[in-house]
């Protein structure tokens, strides 16, 4: 019995060595060369965050009418498929009055075999002063993958329409990439279990 619950402990380690070196890695980040300067980009083993500064706002249809931001990067799934994707979009001061924010995600597989299997998630979404904010989705992908590109487009609209505040402003994006688990070690755990039975 205790060298079954070694063989266990082992595999649970392996495991959770698997686990641990399942992160994910971002690169080729690129943002509206207009508002590149108003945005931070801030990453971890998961997750890929973009921060907004003030002047990604609108009030009354200024200072213009329309912003509309291109945001693109591409991650592995570092020893591990990547299978979903919670995204939280949170937007400062809410969106008041006419305040509306379009926001549009894609992610295709960068390592699909026919042009059918490329995109993995296309998601929209309108959001207007009635909505609950923040805004969180999680998004399933069609099949796992382990190169992915992300394409993001937001816009914001605050024309001068009530007689009240009409604004539009976003503070945050945070998006957190899952990958798989360590299946091949939880196979072997699940190995160990069956030809201790058998015996």
């Amino acid at each position: 019995m205790n060298r079954l619950s070694g063989m266990i402990g082992a595999a649970a380690l392996m495991a959770a060595a698997s686990a641990a070196n399942a992160g994910i890695m971002f690169s080729n980040v690129n943002l509206s060369p207009e508002w590149a300067d108003h945005i931070e980009v801030v990453t971890s083993d998961q997750d890929i965050d973009f921060f907004f500064d003030s002047d990604v706002s609108i009030i009354d249809g200024q200072p213009q009418a329309v912003i509309r931001i291109g945001i693109t990067y591409e991650a592995w799934g570092m020893n591990m498929d990547i299978t979903q994707d919670t995204l939280v979009v949170s937007v400062l001061g809410g969106l008041l009055g006419s305040g509306t924010m379009i926001f549009n995600e894609v992610i295709e597989d960068l390592e699909a075999t026919s042009a059918d299997q490329v995109t993995l998630v296309d998601y929209g979404v309108t959001l207007t002063a009635d909505d609950d904010l923040p805004h969180v989705a999680q998004l399933m992908f069609a099949r796992p993958a382990q190169h992915i590109k992300v394409k993001k487009t937001i816009t914001l609209l605050a024309p001068d329409l009530n007689e009240g505040i009409d604004l539009a402003a976003i503070s945050l994006v945070e998006q957190r990439l899952i990958p798989t688990p360590g299946a091949m070690a939880l196979m072997g755990l699940g190995g160990l279990v069956a030809s201790r039975r058998r015996r």
